[in-house]
Formats: C-alpha cells, structure tokens, sequence
C-alpha cells in the first residue's frame, strides 16, 4: 500500500479509536488495518497508537502527527474532487434558502428554465426571513438577504437598494403625513422583527429616530399587506415596494431623508474551489439580476 493510503488509514484508525470501525469504513479487513499501522510505525521508528483488545488511544506523538496530516490529507481530497468535477454537469442536491420576497420575486419565476438547463440538480429551496446556520443545516447558498451571513462563508454583494418609509392614502388621511423624521414617533410603525434594532430608523445623515413599533412581524408580505390595508407605516427595500408606489397604493414618505443604500448578500460555504453546482446558481442569480435591474445597481 502506498504511504498515503497508510496516512488515510492512520487517520481513521485515530479519529475513531477502532481498527475495527476503521477497517470498515476503508472496506478492508481488521488485519489489514493493524498491518498497514505497524508498518507506518516501522517507516516512523516511534510508536503512534497505544492499543489492547478492548481500547486504541493515540500517544503524545500520535496526536502531533495527526495534526500535521490532517490539513494534508484534506487538501489532497479536496484537489482531487476539483478535478474530478471541473469538468462534470452540475449535480447532486443543492440547498439553497433565499429571502421570502426576493425567492418569490426573482427566483421562483425563474426556476422552471434554471431547472431544464441542469437537469441532474436536486435543489431544495427554502424561502423564509431568518438567518440560518448555514454550516450546521447543511445550506450551501444563503441569498437576498441585507444582513450579513455567517463569517465563515463567502459573501458577496449582488445588488445594492435602500429602505423606503411608505403608508397608504387611507392611513395618512386618518393620521396625517409625517413631514420630518421626528415626527416618526407620533405614528404607528410597523416593524420587521429579525432586524435588529427594530424600534429604531436610521436616515442616509445618519440621523437616527426612535419608535415605539406599533406592530412586530417577521414577514414582509404581511407588512406590505398591513400597511396597504391603512395599519401604519413601514420601512421596506425599495424593490418591494416599487408597484405599490407606482400604483397608488403606497405613499413614499420623507425622500429627502431616506436611508443610505444597503447591500442584497449572496453567501456560500467557503471551499477553495467553487463546486460546479454552487457556480451554476450563481450565474443563474446574476443573469436574473443583469436582466431586470430589480434595485438599480446590479453587482458582479
């Protein structure tokens, strides 16, 4: 066997503490694992396991030269899978969870051709207005969201828009308009619970204007939904609100305040080559996003 099957072997052996379970995950037999182990010590002249026939513990040695293979052995995999799938169709499951109304809006509309176009692709989409643990649920691409994702995965800035303060004509008539942002804390504000703080607005000037929320909901649908019905005010991306401004059926208020321009996130799990499946989402994001400017500024 050569001496990289030996170190795989090693480390199976180490991380389990069983020949027998290591035996069974390399699909070989109890025997040839204490062989392949007894040669690597040999090679070494120092002795990596302590074993008897009912426990396996690593020597002080053996938990030093298991650290110093692990990165190795991870980058040899993680090599050869590059290569193997460089070339190969998108496959296998994707998971993929998107802000409820940007997956409506722009994904959602769109997945039937996506879906054509690689047809070996098992993609689970999750729509919803939370931030997940991408890592420990096995997320692979976290998009549409404005605030940041976890650290550890790759983050990109796709689209750029601002939030937009906006009532109906039935509120405003019943509660007047508001004509400076001090004149916020007098009205009934409808507030996304996820964001954090949600009993405050924050204008481009950096002024900052503090509410009572009149309402706590962690949907925007159903925020849009409350302030067309005449419930009270509520601060949204500008791309959610866009017909509903256009149609009359929201009003923009204080344009001359509003609020610096904020990012719309895309992250993935961070691997130092993007799997084929990963890449293939990605374009399909950026040719939606190129093709219908939904916030103004596209990012590539």
């Amino acid at each position: 066997m050569s001496e990289l099957g030996r170190l795989r072997i090693f480390k199976e052996v180490a991380e389990h503490r069983s020949f027998a379970k290591a035996a069974q995950i390399c699909g070989v037999s109890r025997a040839a694992i204490s062989k392949q182990i007894s040669a690597l010590e040999a090679d070494l002249a120092v002795m990596l396991l302590e074993r008897t026939t009912r426990h396996v513990a690593l020597t002080p040695l053996g938990e030093i030269y298991l650290e110093q293979i692990r990165p190795l052995l991870a980058g040899i995999e993680e090599a050869s899978l590059m290569v193997s799938q460089i070339h190969k169709e998108p496959s296998g499951r994707l998971r993929v969870t998107a802000a409820k109304h940007f997956g409506e809006t722009y994904i959602v509309p769109n997945l039937a051709g996506f879906l054509q176009e690689y047809r070996e692709l098992r993609l689970e989409l999750e729509l919803a207005e939370r931030m997940p643990d991408m890592v420990r649920e096995k997320i692979d691409i976290l998009v549409g969201m404005s605030i940041s994702g976890s650290p550890d995965s790759i983050q990109k800035t796709i689209a750029q828009t601002r939030y937009v303060l906006c009532a109906s004509p039935k509120y405003l008539q019943a509660m007047g308009i508001p004509n400076t942002p001090d004149e916020l804390s007098l009205h009934r504000y409808i507030a996304h619970s996820m964001r954090k703080p949600n009993d405050e607005i924050i204008f481009a000037n950096g002024k900052k204007i503090h509410v009572q929320p009149y309402l706590r909901l962690n949907d925007t649908a159903a925020m849009l939904k409350l302030a067309k019905d005449g419930l009270g005010i509520v601060q949204l991306h500008e791309y959610m609100v866009k017909k509903e401004i256009k149609e009359n059926s929201l009003v923009r208020l204080l344009g001359s305040f509003e609020s610096a321009e904020v990012p719309i996130y895309l992250n993935y799990q961070q691997q130092r080559f993007v799997l084929p499946k990963i890449r293939c989402f990605i374009d399909f994001i950026s040719r939606i996003l190129s093709a219908s400017h939904p916030m103004g500024k596209w990012i590539k």
